[in-house]
């Protein structure tokens, strides 16, 4: 407060409108305010005149050029705006106005709509900021002017919409300050009362962003010093925690006791900072895009070329000189007829053209032998630049695609000869069970094409019989995991019979260990089958020993004639080594035996020994023996000949009495015939005695 002595009372009204006057005219943004009730204008600023290039005077003789300068086809939108205004209280619009001069403008309406306390008069106030160059910029600095003086309640009206805060700020010789004035905005942008803010000033400043707050002290100090215009960016913090920017400009009119009196206005451009922090942020992305394009065309190991419509070199990147039909310096200017063979010119020139056309993307491939000297398939790739008719085209060198397919199609070739070729039957599954494809053996089956059953889960496939096609489906979900499935099942003909066959399903992985691929492979084993039947009913009912012996010397497989033979269980024989119930007599000659036939080839060996049955007694066995030392197997016949060797042994017995009664009778020969032939009696018996010592083998 002033003393006494040195008070003054506030502008009076003219003066105010004054101040008002210069403020509003020095504003960028257009403001008018029609009274809605007439239809007429009550107030222009001399931006509208910029904006529009007509002076204010044509508005106020014509209540509807503004609307008349807007482009016909923008009109009804900008009707229905200000009708919305009328309803809502505000709206905005962008819209395009004609000068009179020819030129054109776009522009930022906001209309506003307000009425006086008893709703005798309403007003739609307009704010227009020209928004040709810089649109996103919508709050700028404002000063407003006044033509006419007009009462206190109609300078509060029109302050009261202004966008932005109109104040009258006293900055004392010593130190304090004041607010003389500040509108009542102050309280939507700043969240303070207007009145509180003149009794307390420092209410304002205590928003002040702490990070702002120095710069914010030193740049009104310097225009202080230097008198000149104040104009400065802040953030402030509301009491409810949100940071907007203010925008403030300020004249100052020094006293003469010193103090310092500033006019000004206070905008919120935080939509405006909004604005320039993304697009700053928009150009930064930008450029960063820019520069990994750059980098990705740089990276592109491909012809790249920019042709006119009439097939004319514009521009072009060659990574690979090789690849050009001509060198590098020979390019940019010329046509593709003078570079291209004719033919090659002709498909260029024919691709451009529907290229411009259609705007569609073109693929062509040719051949041509370039400055590298071999021949080299190529792929064009034709596509419009923007909206011109310039023509983009990147061309790949596609020899070692095109060899790599011609590989390919060899491999599938042979793969196809091999798949259809094989004797059992075959089909490639997804791993659902889905069929992709069988082989020529089962369609033979059949007599089907292959495409009746492409797309059909694999247990739906003729052959199947009902009770087995659960078991499929299972074998199916089980390679799916993972697993390998294999296992005999019945499959029939087309005629009616009936197959067995070795069925399996086997996954196929990726390199990441992901199953894409199952293999259903069944292979005929009915006549195997059949051979096995037979085979097994010879070895069921044969009464000789039959066994199948492993190299680790036990039994793999016996005949019931071993269990009738000897009284041991099968079990029994299984699981005990074959030596141990040979009699020990013979084991050395048994194992001597194994031994040959397990270093030995397919040699039938033949050898007899004893082996103990379950009642302690033994029984000789007669052995026809063959390996296969392939298989670590033996396989051998044996037959109880033990009836034979007691015959055998009692007919060595009999042969022996009958040598020794034959050597009797001739010992008793001798001694007659020497007792016949002598008459001494001591020769006889010393004769006899010999002959008896002789027989009985003594001494």
């Amino acid at each position: 407060m002033l003393p006494e002595n040195k008070s003054k009372r506030l502008p009076s009204l003219p003066d105010s409108q004054f101040w008002v006057d210069g403020i509003m005219n020095e504003l960028q943004e257009g403001i008018w305010s029609v009274d809605t009730n007439t239809n007429q204008f009550v107030y222009i600023n001399q931006a509208v005149e910029n904006i529009y290039g007509r002076h204010r005077n044509d508005f106020y003789e014509n209540e509807n050029l503004w609307l008349e300068v807007i482009y016909p086809s923008e009109q009804d939108s900008v009707k229905d705006c200000l009708y919305q205004a009328k309803n809502t209280g505000k709206a905005d619009i962008e819209y395009h106005i004609f000068l009179s001069n020819g030129e054109t403008r776009l522009v930022h309406h906001k209309f506003l709509y307000i009425s006086t306390e008893n709703n005798q008069k309403k007003y739609i106030n307009s704010i227009i900021t020209d928004i040709s160059e810089t649109q996103n910029l919508k709050s700028k600095l404002v000063k407003t002017q006044k033509e006419s003086e007009t009462k206190t309640h109609e300078f509060e009206r029109l302050t009261h919409n202004i966008p932005g805060i109109i104040y009258q700020w006293k900055k004392n010789i010593d130190g304090s300050d004041k607010f003389i004035y500040i509108s009542p905005n102050c309280q939507e942008i700043c969240e303070l009362d207007p009145a509180d803010v003149q009794q307390n000033s420092s209410l304002m400043w205590e928003l002040v962003h702490p990070d702002d707050l120095e710069a914010f002290w030193k740049s009104i100090a310097a225009a202080a010093q230097t008198l000149n215009n104040w104009q400065f960016k802040w953030r402030i913090i509301t009491k409810s925690g949100i940071v907007k920017w203010l925008s403030g400009i300020a004249q100052s009119e020094k006293q003469s006791n010193g103090d310092l009196v500033w006019y000004g206005v206070l905008l919120d451009i935080s939509e405006k900072q909004a604005a320039l922090r993304e697009r700053k942020q928009t150009e930064v992305a930008l450029q960063k895009s820019e520069a990994r394009n750059r980098a990705f065309l740089e990276a592109i190991p491909d012809l790249l070329f920019r042709f006119s419509k009439e097939g004319e070199y514009l521009d072009f990147k060659a990574p690979n000189e090789d690849d050009l039909a001509v060198p590098i310096n020979e390019i940019i200017g010329r046509n593709i007829k003078e570079i291209l063979p004719p033919s090659l010119a002709q498909q260029f020139l024919d691709n451009i053209e529907l290229t411009v056309s259609t705007r569609k993307l073109q693929v062509s491939e040719y051949q041509i032998i370039p400055i590298g000297g071999k021949l080299q398939d190529f792929e064009a790739r034709f596509s419009v630049v923007d909206d011109s008719e310039e023509v983009f085209v990147v061309v790949r060198n596609i020899t070692e695609r095109k060899q790599a397919e011609l590989a390919l199609r060899e491999s599938e070739r042979r793969f196809r000869a091999v798949f259809d070729s094989m004797f059992q039957f075959m089909g490639l599954l997804e791993p659902n069970g889905t069929i992709l494809e069988v082989n020529q053996t089962y369609l033979n089956l059949f007599s089907v094409d292959n495409l009746e059953f492409v797309g059909l889960p694999f247990w739906e496939l003729p052959g199947w019989l009902p009770e087995t096609i659960s078991e499929i489906e299972k074998s199916v979900n089980g390679a799916r995991k993972g697993e390998f499935v294999r296992y005999e099942v019945d499959f029939k003909k087309n005629d009616g019979n009936l197959l067995t066959i070795d069925f399996s399903i086997k996954p196929i992985f990726d390199e990441a260990k992901n199953i894409v691929l199952l293999i259903a492979e069944g292979r005929d084993i009915s006549e195997r089958k059949r051979a096995e039947l037979e085979r097994d009913r010879f070895f069921t009912v044969s009464l000789d020993l039959l066994c199948i012996g492993g190299f680790d010397g036990y039994f793999k497989r016996i005949n019931p004639a071993w269990e009738d033979t000897f009284g041991y269980t099968q079990r029994e024989l299984l699981s005990t080594p074959f030596i141990q119930i040979v009699h020990p007599e013979d084991r050395y000659a048994t194992i001597k035996v194994f031994q040959q036939n397990v270093r030995g080839k397919m040699v039938v060996v033949n050898f007899e020994n004893r082996c103990q049955a379950r009642d302690g007694s033994y029984k000789w066995l007669s052995w026809n023996v063959v390996s296969f030392p392939n298989d670590r197997l033996i396989y051998a016949i044996a037959r109880d000949v033990s009836d034979r060797k007691r015959a055998e042994f009692a007919l060595q017995h009999s042969e022996a009495k009958f040598r020794e009664i034959a050597v009797r009778e001739a010992l008793i020969n001798r001694i007659n015939s020497m007792i016949r032939n002598s008459l001494e009696l001591d020769t006889i018996l010393d004769n006899t005695v010999a002959e008896i010592y002789n027989h009985l083998q003594v001494n």
